[in-house]
């Protein structure tokens, strides 16, 4: 697990800090979920059930978002 990822912040606004490296990051409520849900340890095809179930998409959907936002937190180092 990415020690930065683990000590975002989240103020419930759409909104992650992270003190460790000061950078701020505009999150959604899907955004923050899955961060949270990463932190506890989730791994992608969890993420995808999790997504399905909450937002009752489908299972291509929720493979393609999960994929998305995974390549997005790697590009700002926040990667798992």
């Amino acid at each position: 697990m990415n020690s930065n990822l683990k000590s975002l912040a989240f103020n419930g606004e759409d909104f992650a800090f992270n003190p460790m490296t000061g950078q701020s990051f505009s999150i959604n409520e899907t955004g923050e979920f899955l961060v949270k849900e990463l932190i506890a340890g989730g791994n992608s095809e969890q993420l995808q059930q999790k997504l399905q179930d909450k937002y009752s998409i489908t299972e291509q959907e929720a493979f393609l978002d999960v994929e998305e936002f995974l390549i997005k937190l790697k590009l700002y180092d926040l990667g798992v």
